[in-house]
């Protein structure tokens, strides 16, 4: 997976919702939902 991210994979379609950690509640809002992929929360 490294390799393919690496070369350019696009992993938006994969991961649609990123969070900041501060909004650690509408990201597991959003995970309940039901209307996510994946969630992230971004700490960088």
């Amino acid at each position: 997976m490294s390799s393919m991210i690496r070369t350019g994979l696009d992993t938006c379609p994969i991961i649609p919702h990123h969070f900041d950690p501060n909004k650690f509640q509408a990201a597991f809002d959003t995970m309940r939902s039901g209307e996510s992929g994946k969630v992230i929360l971004n700490w960088s």
